[in-house]
Parts: C-alpha cells; structure tokens; sequence
C-alpha cells in the first residue's frame, strides 16, 4: 500500500511540475499582446515555458531563424516579412488567437540568430539545430517539449509559400477558419493613376504632338527593343518566381550576381543585364545612325563637322567598349572559365 502511495504521489508531483512549467493560454495572449507585431520572442529564460505542453488546446508555431548577415540565410530575409504576415492574417480574423468554430488557439514565436558571434540562443542547442530556418509546431498535451511536428518551408517566395505554411497549421491543428490576408499594395494603383491624369493632359493640351508621339516609329522601336531587352534578361522568370533583389556573402557583404550559376539570379542582377544591353544598343544605333543624323540637322556646314563626328564616333566606341567589357565580367562571375576578359570591371559587381 505504502508501494502505491508512493508512486502515485510521484506520478502527481510530475504532472505537477510539468503543469507549473507550462503557460497557461491567458498567458500566452498577453505576451503576443504585449510583443511587437504579436510574435512572442523565445528568450533563453523563458522559451522552456512557452514551447512546454500543455496548453490548454493552444498551438504553438515557432520559427528558428538567423538573419545576422554572417550566416547567409537569405531564405531567413525572405520569411521575415512572410512570417509576420501570416500571423498578422491570424490576428486580424481572431483577436484573442481563438478558432471561431472551435476552442482551439494558435500562437506565434521566434527565435532570431542576430549576432552568432556573441552569443547562440539557448533555444538552437535545446533543439540540437544545424540549419536554419525551421518551422516547429507543437501541439497542446503533448508528453514532452521535444514532441513536435516540422512544416516544411517552400523554396517558393511570396504568397504561395505563405499559404503552404498556413496549410500546414490549418492540418495540424485542424483549424479550418485560417485565412491569408495580404496588405494591400497601393503601388500599381497611385502609378496608374498618375500615368493616365498626365496622358489625359496632355491629350487635351497637347493633341498634335501627343498624336506625333504615338504614331512615331522611332518609340515604338525603341520600346519594342526595351521589352525584348527586359525578356531575355529574364524579367518574366523574376515576375513568376518573385526573386530576392540580392544575397548576401559568407562574410556579410551584399551579392548581386550569383557565382557559377547559369540557372539562377538575383533581381537586380537582371536589372544590371538590362542596363547593359539598353546601353550597348542605344550607343550602337547612336554611332550607326545618330551621327549622320546629328550631322545634317545641327552642323550640316560647320568648317570641322569631320572633327565633330570623329569625336562623338569615339565618344560611342570608347563607350561601348566599356559597357561590353562589363558584359564580360558578368559572364566571368557565372562562369569562372570564361576566357574573354577585357576591362577588369568585376570590383562594382560583387
């Protein structure tokens, strides 16, 4: 008998303690009402406490990130943004962090690797990580802390990993009311509207010369060439896969052209190759037939008109020298093996 009174009073004493570690949901809401943007942060004295089962019927999602430059995690700089809004999505439809069709919560942590040169958060070597990010959910009365499930992070950016991981919660927790509300990009909609109160404008000030404008060939060529120019320096792949505008390097330096990569780039990389190109075409179309036409319009008589022309002739190949030497250096950082170098011009682009 005293056998059995003993290990029930052991039994009693570890669900006790076990309780008395973790937070109650109370709890839980006041620290996301408390902290910014309603994401509990996971301190080393108090991530035990949070991620501890149970609950009381509370989801907990945490997300172990690093976005100190020294890491080179630029997945981790594309999910800070997409983080904070899926759990702003949450909140705006359910204030107190409450399903409105069941009893269920869900709450929001993280953990950020700012500086690993100081100092590593207890919460990495807790959970044993090597690799960052990583999105852990544990569920309510699990039997232990080290008892959770992992969402798989998409490689896609933007909305569609958004909704993966808003998917993966909605499965695990059963939480069918869990909706993703993207802010509202004024953008397109103020360039619009500014674009066609100066078009409507000028039609109506200006009617012959905006007629000339629209029926000249020459734009109409050049934009052409600008929209090809844009394609093949693979704008549309960016537009589809939303790129990142840039990387960062093993020692914390920005990268804007990814090394020995043919498949893949950053944005501003195609920005650099549209530069490029736009430049060596104008340049060339300027040597070609920008001169004579220069020439028999502005100097058709001038006594050194030759002088004139061999000037702006070397101005546009000096010009196009350069810009088709950096042409070369992009194709150099892709391809170390690239044996036509001209200018050393590699210093601007890493």
């Amino acid at each position: 008998m005293n056998w059995l009174f003993l290990v029930s009073l052991i039994f009693f004493c570890g669900v006790s303690s076990h309780s008395a570690l973790a937070m109650s949901t109370g709890k839980l809401l006041k620290l996301a009402n408390k902290s910014p943007k309603r994401i509990i942060p996971l301190k080393d004295s108090s991530f035990e406490s949070i991620l501890t089962p149970p609950h009381e019927n509370a989801y907990i999602v945490a997300l172990f990130t690093a976005t100190a430059p020294e890491v080179g995690c630029s997945l981790c700089l594309e999910l800070e943004s997409e983080y904070d809004t899926i759990v702003a999505s949450w909140f705006d439809d359910h204030p107190e962090g409450k399903s409105a069709h069941s009893n269920t919560s869900i709450f929001f942590t993280k953990v950020n690797l700012e500086d690993p040169a100081k100092t590593i958060p207890k919460a990495f070597q807790f959970f044993q990580l090597n690799n960052v990010p990583r999105l852990f959910v544990f569920q309510p009365n699990s039997p232990s802390i080290s008892d959770y499930s992992i969402i798989n992070l998409s490689t896609d950016a933007g909305a569609e990993r958004m909704k993966q991981v808003i998917q993966g919660i909605k499965q695990l927790s059963q939480v069918n009311d869990f909706s993703l509300h993207l802010p509202m990009d004024w953008t397109p909609i103020v360039t619009s509207t500014i674009i066609t109160f100066i078009v409507v404008l000028l039609l109506k000030k200006q009617s012959k010369l905006m007629i000339s404008i629209f029926s000249s060939r020459l734009i109409w060529a050049a934009l052409s060439t600008f929209f090809i120019i844009c394609m093949i320096s693979a704008h549309m792949f960016n537009q589809i896969r939303n790129t990142q505008l840039a990387g960062v390097g093993p020692k914390g330096e920005v990268m804007y052209f990814l090394p020995n990569e043919f498949q893949h780039q950053f944005a501003i990389e195609t920005q650099v190759m549209v530069l490029i190109y736009s430049m060596l075409a104008s340049l060339v179309v300027t040597l070609v037939t920008g001169i004579p036409f220069l020439r028999s319009h502005l100097y058709p008589n001038a006594k050194k008109a030759y002088f004139i022309d061999a000037a702006l002739a070397t101005f546009c190949a000096l010009f196009i020298y350069i810009f088709f030497a950096a042409l070369t250096t992009v194709f150099s950082i892709k391809s170390p093996a690239y044996p036509f170098p001209l200018l050393r011009l590699s210093a601007p682009f890493k």
